[in-house]
């Protein structure tokens, strides 16, 4: 019989995360934020640091978390589940205003509005030079082209061929 690991549960549920969060199974940003959020929601009293080495997340959003948790703590209200449903609750918002339905229409607005900016010269440049558009998108959004990749490729996923 293995010997039981010894430590408790907080110290297991802060391994897992940091052990998932290097790469093993890497976890997509909106992952990473609501189990930071986890951390925050259930007071165990971890450390800012303990959270940002877990799951990735920057010491900022963090505190973030931490003043969004005492906020709604502090109006009776109750913690919320995702990071995002947190934050619109802290701004007023109850989960019946901000149904997923409403957000997926706020993204599609918010896409047609950049794709009317950029999305014509953005189609050009892609059919001349793919690797232009790479180095745009890379220079624009930084560390979160990673986002883009982890989510490309759990499209290619589904792909039926």
């Amino acid at each position: 019989m293995s010997p039981v690991p010894s430590g408790t549960e907080e110290e297991a549920v802060l391994l897992a995360l940091e052990d998932n969060a290097k790469a093993r199974l890497p976890m997509t940003a909106q992952e990473k934020s609501n189990a930071a959020w986890r951390l925050v929601r259930v007071g165990y009293g971890y450390s800012k640091a303990d959270i940002c080495i877990a799951t990735g997340i920057s010491d900022g959003t963090v505190a973030k978390m931490r003043r969004t948790r005492r906020v709604l703590i502090e109006e009776g209200a109750d913690l919320p589940e995702t990071w995002w449903q947190a934050m619109q609750a802290a701004k007023g918002y109850t989960q019946e205003d901000t149904t997923d339905d409403m957000r997926d229409e706020i993204i599609e607005e918010r896409a047609r509005a950049l794709d009317a900016e950029i999305g014509p010269a953005l189609g050009r440049m892609a059919e001349i030079q793919i690797e232009a558009v790479i180095c745009v998108l890379e220079r624009r959004l930084g560390s979160k082209t990673r986002i883009l990749a982890d989510w490309w490729s759990e499209e290619e996923d589904d792909l039926p061929f």
